[in-house]
């Protein structure tokens, strides 16, 4: 939040910033809505203007099924196999879902804090440790050992798709419709 006044009291201009995610890519438009009209309203109820504007879209990341199944070897090889679980749907955002959106691939959260999973598959504190904090959170942290893992996950996911291992052929949406191959590049020297 960035604020032109004083303290607490709405000076004479106020800009907040974030990020608008969905789960679903065909809600977006509606929830985009939202605050545009909150800001507008507000703003009237108390005599003064406002406006909202929408700067960056940001695309839901979907992991298509069969790039999950075509991942799940190579996963469960450098990570093991107890510790590669399904979660559920997030509203994460990173780059990655443009480039999952127009290319195809997989989107995988590495465990970095103090935390194990309940028997719901939620993440619940270690005994003595901080436990599972939200990014952008002052109290986030992130066991710097677990990076290993992600290196080593990055690496094995790399060499693997060129290898042929991790490939499939899978419609990419917003890829104009035609189901993209995947193929490793020529190995000709």
């Amino acid at each position: 939040m960035e604020d032109v006044g004083r303290f607490d009291i709405v000076g004479e201009t106020v800009t907040l910033w974030g990020t608008i995610r969905t789960a679903v890519e065909s809600d977006t438009a509606e929830v985009r809505r939202w605050p545009t009209a909150l800001v507008g309203h507000s703003a009237a109820a108390y005599g003064a203007t406002a406006t909202a504007e929408h700067l960056q879209p940001v695309p839901p990341v979907h992991n298509g099924a069969a790039w999950v199944a075509a991942g799940l070897p190579t996963f469960r090889r450098v990570a093991g196999e107890e510790r590669v679980v399904e979660m559920g749907g997030t509203l994460g955002y990173d780059d990655v879902s443009e480039f999952v959106r127009r290319f195809g691939g997989p989107c995988v959260t590495l465990g970095v804090q103090d935390a194990a999973l309940d028997a719901s598959g939620r993440p619940v504190p270690v005994a003595g440790g901080r436990g599972p904090v939200t990014h952008h959170n002052p109290g986030f942290h992130a066991d710097g050992s677990a990076l290993v893992t992600g290196v080593r996950l990055h690496a094995h996911v790399a060499y693997d798709h060129l290898r042929g291992a991790l490939v499939t052929r899978e419609e990419t949406p917003g890829a104009g419709g035609t189901p993209p191959v995947r193929r490793p590049p020529s190995r000709r020297p």
